[in-house]
C-alpha cells in the first residue's frame, strides 16, 4: 500500500535534515514511486517553504546558495564571481566557499575535507545544478575565466551541442576534477 502524500513529504524531510540534499532518482528509489510523484511532493514542500528544488534534486530551504553577484571573490584567484560561471561549495560545517568559475571550483574542492553540496552555474541556462551530476566541457573556445576553460551543464546533449561548435572535451565530474589536479602538478 502506498504512502499518503503528507508522509511521503514528511519522510523527505527527515532524509534531508540528515544528508543535506537528494537527487530526484535518490527519492524515486527510497519512496518507490514514479518521479512525477516525488515532484509534486517537492513542488507541496517548496511551496510550504521547506525545502528548494534544484536541477535533479532538493535542498533544505535556506541551504541554496545566495544569488552570485560580481561583488564576491573567487576564494582561489581573487577574480569577481560571475553568476554565469558561478561554482559554490557548502561544507559540512556551513561554510560556502564561491569560485569564479568551475576551474577555481575543482581546485578548491582539493583543499576541503568535508563537503555537503556542491552546485555549478549551468553555462547555457544559467541554473544551479548538482556539479556531480553534471557534465564539463574542458578545453574549448569559450575562454570566460581561467584557463584551461571549464564550462558546466545540467546534461550531456548540452555539452555535447556547444563543443560541436566550440571544440573541448566532455567529462564528468571526476573526470574534470582529475584533469585539473594533473594539470596543475603539472604546471
Amino acid at each position: 500500500m502506498s504512502q499518503l502524500p503528507g508522509t511521503r513529504q514528511q519522510q523527505i524531510l527527515d532524509w534531508l535534515h540528515q544528508d543535506q540534499s537528494l537527487t530526484i532518482d535518490e527519492l524515486v528509489e527510497r519512496l518507490g514511486v514514479s518521479a512525477m510523484t516525488v515532484h509534486r511532493d517537492l513542488d507541496q514542500l517548496e511551496r510550504d517553504g521547506h525545502v528548494e528544488k534544484v536541477h535533479g534534486g532538493v535542498l533544505l530551504a535556506g541551504r541554496r546558495t545566495p544569488r552570485v553577484t560580481s561583488t564576491q571573490e573567487c576564494r582561489l584567484c581573487s577574480a569577481s564571481v560571475q553568476e554565469r560561471t558561478a561554482f559554490v561549495i557548502q561544507t559540512a560545517q556551513g561554510d560556502q566557499w564561491q569560485a569564479c568559475c568551475p576551474h577555481c571550483g575543482f581546485l578548491l574542492l582539493n583543499d576541503l575535507d568535508s563537503v555537503s553540496s556542491v552546485l555549478a552555474r549551468d553555462f547555457i541556462y544559467g541554473r544551479m545544478v548538482n556539479a556531480i551530476q553534471a557534465t564539463y566541457l574542458l578545453e574549448s573556445d569559450i575562454r570566460l575565466c581561467c584557463v584551461p576553460s571549464v564550462l558546466c551543464f545540467a546534461s550531456r546533449e548540452d555539452a555535447q551541442r556547444v563543443q560541436r561548435g566550440f571544440n573541448g572535451r566532455i567529462a564528468t565530474f571526476a573526470e574534470s576534477r582529475d584533469f585539473l589536479y594533473q594539470r596543475h602538478r603539472e604546471g
